[in-house]
């Protein structure tokens, strides 16, 4: 009975031995998850404070330079890794680095780019929907044998990479080399690294949009500037022309109060129907077939420069000169065929000036015709006037489009040449000899360009204002052509095959070289530009003794049918250019150039398959 009562007593104490042991073990794992969560709350603080501070560092400046060398630089230190960079991704899909920070002893790669292998489409692909890539090791892990030889090269055991996405498009790459041995990548790491390339496409998109506005500020003040001087020019114009049609008005004043003078005195001293008919501005002559003057009524008869006895004499014993007799004798004949009014203008030098007149001729009888002749001096003057004004308001609307190009056009060249200029000026030390040398040729080429805008815009100046000249020399076309195609070729470079035949029998001629050169280089020029790279250009040349013909033949995009009617309007471009670069002042220049010699051109082109520009120019030897 009590050994019963002692095995039930002891089982029972075994049980609240082992209960005690059951609540020992609970309040020590309590305790150990207590720490851990401790643990990982301080863990994720820190991050938090880490990832806050180098925001704050990096939201610091809109300098996008800075705000890259910031990034890594803060990125290698929390992850304490050996290098840490930030890869760009070009437009055309090329990439190289652009900020880096490296511990000492590690081979630096800033500016160099990754080979193309090691960075294939598909893994491009999987950067742009936004996948994070982790390498522990790559000898071991699932890597291109390419990528395991580009990382042997620059010493990484562990790799970690993250996108920087601009506007859902692949910006560049942030990466972390950890170089000493295999590191198993936290999800804390990647989760830090991952929100801080976040916070770089944020500020990307603050540089790039202060980047933005500042540039339209800088356009805008230039505007303003360009419209004030246009403003002021044009105030001083109007002025210059008020005061101008000020003294024409009270010109004319004057010479209408002497006419009325002069009127008045006539019709006091004329009687009757003479004084009416004297009242008639206009000169009525009659006249047969043969130019023999039938009757005359008018108040003077100054127009034939003869005596008061003209009834019964021919045109032809008029001091009028022979070419306009003749010229009127052509108008009667044809009145008198036709029996349709015909019209004719003509000058004549008198005392007080070149008289303007206007004869309407009209069969008046079987072999007779009616002259009225009116003098249309004030009305010719008046158009004169009116032209030059619509000269001056064409002038100003040119000069406002060259204002517009001038804003963008000038724009991308000058920023070239000023990023070129930086490169040279804070990257001498770190450039090879190669990259200097395509900066320096850059600024050379955009230089030209530039220069070449300039002058085809101060050429179609100097012809609209008629102070293009002529200056004819004697060249020899086989020389000039030969030199023009060299200087061409170092120009385009070996993208482009640019021949040159001829088929020349009086190759020394006399006509004006500089004209000519404005004509052929831009004629070689457009060719070149709408050619795909490979493309051949020919220039052919055949002379005659009077005559230089010129034919410049492309394989290029081809000019629609519709844009053959503009092609030498100003500021006119082809609807089918795309983004391939221009003004539209190349064409308007060979056609001032060529009217100023009375040369003549002529296109033949088919879209697709290219452009033939023929050009005719007389020549003298």
């Amino acid at each position: 009975m009590l050994s019963g009562v002692s095995a039930i007593y002891s089982d029972q104490l075994a049980v609240f031995v082992g209960g005690v042991n059951l609540v020992v073990l609970m309040g020590v794992y309590w305790l150990l998850t207590q720490q851990h969560y401790q643990a990982n709350l301080e863990q994720v603080a820190e991050r938090e404070r880490l990832i806050a501070a180098s925001i704050q560092r990096i939201r610091q400046t809109l300098d996008l330079e800075v705000i890259l060398e910031t990034t890594v630089r803060e990125v290698r230190q929390f992850l304490q890794v050996d290098r840490v960079l930030v890869y760009r991704i070009w437009p055309d899909g090329t990439g190289s680095t652009i900020a880096e920070a490296v511990v000492p002893g590690h081979p630096q790669i800033l500016g160099q780019p990754f080979p193309a292998e090691v960075f294939p489409p598909e893994i491009h692909q999987l950067y742009c929907q936004g996948r994070i890539r982790a390498i522990v090791d790559p000898e071991k892990d699932d890597v291109a044998p390419c990528l395991i030889e580009f990382l042997r090269e620059l010493g990484v055991k562990s790799k970690l990479v993250v996108a920087i996405l601009n506007q859902s498009q692949l910006w560049g790459l942030l990466i972390a080399h950890h170089c000493c041995q295999p590191r198993q990548w936290q999800p804390l790491e990647i989760d830090l690294l991952n929100q801080l390339a976040t916070q770089v496409t944020i500020a990307i998109q603050q540089a790039e949009l202060y980047r933005q506005l500042q540039t339209e500020l800088i356009e805008r003040k230039r505007a303003q500037e360009a419209l004030r001087q246009a403003h002021d020019r044009l105030e001083m114009r109007v002025m210059e022309r008020t005061v101008e049609l000020s003294q024409i008005n009270a010109s004319l004043q004057t010479e209408i109060g002497v006419r009325l003078q002069v009127e008045e005195a006539l019709r006091q001293s004329q009687a009757r129907n003479q004084a009416l008919l004297n009242a008639i501005p206009d000169l009525m002559f009659r006249l047969n077939h043969q130019g023999i003057f039938i009757d005359f009524l008018g108040k003077s008869n100054e127009l034939l420069m003869m005596s008061e006895s003209i009834i019964g004499a021919t045109i032809y014993q008029s001091q009028l000169p022979l070419e306009l007799i003749e010229t009127i004798m052509e108008a009667i004949n044809n009145a008198l065929d036709t029996r349709r009014l015909q019209t004719l203008e003509y000058a004549l030098p008198m005392p007080n000036g070149i008289l303007h007149y206007e004869a309407r001729i009209v069969a008046s009888a079987k072999d007779e015709v009616v002259a009225i002749v009116r003098n249309i001096t004030e009305r010719k003057e008046t158009e004169e006037v009116r032209q030059a004004l619509e000269r001056e308001q064409e002038l100003r609307k040119l000069q406002l489009n060259f204002f517009s190009m001038a804003s963008h056009e000038f724009r991308t060249p000058l920023s070239t040449i000023l990023a070129s200029a930086q490169i040279l000026k804070y990257y001498t030390h770190e450039s090879s000899e190669e990259k200097r040398h395509r900066s320096i040729n850059r600024i050379e080429t955009t230089a030209k360009n530039m220069t070449q805008l300039l002058n085809d815009i101060l050429t179609i100046n100097r012809a609209e204002i008629g102070k293009l000249d002529i200056n004819i020399s004697s060249i020899n076309l086989n020389h000039f052509c030969s030199d023009l195609i060299e200087e061409m070729h170092l120009n385009a470079g070996s993208k482009y095959k640019i021949t040159f035949t001829s088929q020349c029998d009086y190759p020394t001629v006399c006509l004006d070289e500089k004209l000519l050169r404005s004509v052929l280089i831009n004629l070689l020029s457009n060719a070149i530009k709408y050619s795909p790279d490979g493309g051949e250009i020919h220039l052919g040349l055949t002379c005659t003794e009077h005559t230089a013909i010129f034919q410049i033949q492309d394989h290029g995009i081809g000019i629609p049918l519709d844009d053959q009617k503009h092609l030498f309007e100003v500021f006119h471009r082809g609807t089918n250019i795309a983004n391939i670069p221009g003004v539209g002042l190349g064409l308007t220049v060979v056609k001032k150039c060529l009217d100023l010699q009375g040369g003549k051109i002529s296109v033949k082109s088919e879209v697709g398959v290219g452009t033939t520009f023929t050009v005719t120019i007389p020549v003298s030897c």
